[in-house]
């Protein structure tokens, strides 16, 4: 699936990276690219949104609603 996800809460490249690495180490295969200037993050992934959010809740990030 492909995701685009607002993240108010971003505030640098380091915390897109941050977000990236959680999402890769539950899927290796994810590509995942963010933006730090809209605060958002577009990803392919085999996971569920729901367990993409909960990674990306568990740094302390709020995840807004998905954009097409």
């Amino acid at each position: 699936m492909t995701y685009h996800l607002q993240i108010p809460t971003i505030a640098c490249v380091g915390c897109i990276s941050t977000i990236s690495l959680a999402i890769a180490t539950l899927d290796p295969e994810a590509k995942i690219e963010g933006d730090p200037v809209t605060r958002t993050i577009s990803l392919k992934s085999s996971l569920p949104e729901a367990k993409i959010r909960e990674a990306i809740t568990k740094l302390g990030h709020t995840v807004g609603d998905q954009h097409e």
